[in-house]
């Protein structure tokens, strides 16, 4: 099954998370957005971590789906999030799914990995930032009864790999806030040209999974 060319993916920061709230709308979804402070994008507009969440807030097994870690992937990321929506990919009916939108979105509204304070996620000194402030919250917020997480980090690849990230400095986020928690993580890279089937084959698998 060929795969949507890359073309069809946004081109910006801003006409990305325009598309995502949209497809969240007609999901019938509410999406909720946090702004951050501080920093603002090139052109001085605001920067937000936009999430969404279906399934029972009560679910003690989820999975979150991340876009944008390193900003050069965020808009094949910010992409594949509203394709999902748009194709009608739905939790089990015991199970919660969660999605970010842009975790770094000072990197992504210029097309580089670091974030504001000059910094890759994936480096252990970025721990405290905002990004992560904000992912905690929404551990907190969207995914407080869950016991059971299986977290997918969607990555721009030359080919499809899926790669353990369960050591990492996403995953020591996360236990900080919940030290108890079942997790997995998983880097999902994927080439733009299959990007969206493969990454509804891997979704569906991983919601079957949980």
């Amino acid at each position: 099954m060929p795969g949507e060319p890359e073309t069809n993916f946004p081109r910006t920061y801003r006409g990305a998370r325009k598309a995502f709230i949209a497809a969240c709308q007609r999901a019938r979804a509410d999406s909720i957005a946090r702004v951050h402070p501080t920093a603002a994008g090139p052109n001085g507009n605001p920067l937000f971590i936009d999430s969404v969440a279906l399934g029972p807030r009560g679910a003690r097994k989820a999975l979150l789906l991340i876009a944008g870690r390193d900003g050069r992937d965020g808009c094949m990321g910010s992409g594949l999030l509203a394709g999902l929506l748009d194709a009608g990919i739905r939790p089990p009916a015991d199970a919660r799914l969660v999605m970010i939108h842009a975790l770094n979105p000072f990197g992504m509204a210029r097309g580089r990995c670091e974030n504001e304070d000059g910094f890759d996620l994936d480096d252990p000194a970025a721990a405290p930032s905002w990004s992560f402030a904000m992912l905690r919250a929404i551990l907190t917020e969207d995914l407080a009864r869950a016991e059971k997480l299986r977290v997918l980090d969607l990555a721009r690849g030359e080919s499809s790999k899926i790669s353990d990230r369960t050591a990492g400095t996403l995953a020591r986020a996360l236990l900080a806030r919940k030290p108890g928690l079942d997790l997995r993580i998983a880097r999902l890279a994927l080439a733009p040209s299959n990007a969206m089937a493969q990454s509804r084959t891997v979704v569906t698998r991983a919601l079957a999974g949980l």
